[in-house]
């Protein structure tokens, strides 16, 4: 492991201290990564060298304004980098997107064509996007009804859906983070509720379907911050004052960690 100086970088004209969500799109396996601009998003190597900018449809812009009161506006909303590095997944308001840097869209999906058994065929207000480490699998993690968080997954060359899993209920708005399984169709999911506290939750493809197990985890007054997954599929997770080591979603390992 190395680390990689990056100079220059922004996300827009001016600051966006307002954009919602994580605006550092890492892609599963760690060898790219990419980041939106006006107009484009950057794709670099591991060793911080630019290798392609790919072009952003016109709904895909950077929102003008958050609403502190978790209402969705106008633009992107969330993206991810597959593990190739030369395709992305873009959420906006309106839609889902599947762009490839060099044969443009591949596909999109309205956000209220959800298709499959949904109560009203919509999938939920966007949160976060994630590849899996094979690159077939889309996760969507979005917020529906009443403040459920809900993890759709899709097949990640047509965006067609293939289930969701219902995790927690959370007091909005909340941040969420996404991070792919290295080896495994499984992705990890946290939600940041400032004050109130925040959740957690292992999401898996199992038997033709998402599936969350153990049960997602919720906390008062504390945060899960995901800091990754070590080679072997071991997740370490940032808690509130403690760093705390899983496998398989049972703690091995705790430690102390100072401050928030």
């Amino acid at each position: 492991m190395k680390l990689v100086a990056l100079a220059d970088i922004a996300l827009a004209r001016e600051p966006r201290d307002h954009l919602v969500g994580s605006w550092l799109w890492i892609a599963p396996g760690g060898l790219h990564f990419a980041y939106p601009t006006e107009g484009f998003v950057h794709v670099h190597g591991l060793d911080g060298a630019a290798q392609v900018a790919i072009v952003l449809p016109a709904d895909a812009r950077l929102p003008e304004r958050r609403d502190f009161h978790g209402d969705v506006v106008a633009g992107l909303q969330a993206g991810a980098l597959h593990p190739s590095g030369r395709r992305l997944a873009l959420a906006t308001h309106e839609r889902l997107v599947l762009l490839d840097a060099e044969r443009g869209q591949l596909a999109a999906r309205s956000l209220f064509d959800a298709g499959g058994d949904e109560d009203d065929g919509w999938f939920g207000d966007p949160g976060a996007l994630a590849f899996s480490a094979s690159g077939a699998l889309l996760w969507f993690a979005t917020t529906h009804a009443e403040g459920i968080a809900r993890m759709h997954c899709l097949d990640a060359t047509t965006l067609t859906p293939r289930g969701h899993a219902d995790l927690i209920e959370f007091p909005a708005p909340g941040a969420f983070e996404l991070v792919a399984h290295p080896t495994r169709d499984e992705v990890l999911w946290t939600v940041a509720c400032g004050q109130d506290g925040g959740g957690f939750a292992r999401v898996a493809w199992a038997a033709d379907a998402p599936v969350a197990e153990p049960a997602p985890r919720w906390l008062d007054d504390r945060h899960f911050w995901v800091l990754g997954f070590q080679p072997d599929g071991r997740a370490l997770v940032l808690a509130a004052g403690h760093i705390e080591l899983q496998d398989a979603g049972v703690p091995v390992a705790s430690h102390p960690a100072s401050g928030h």
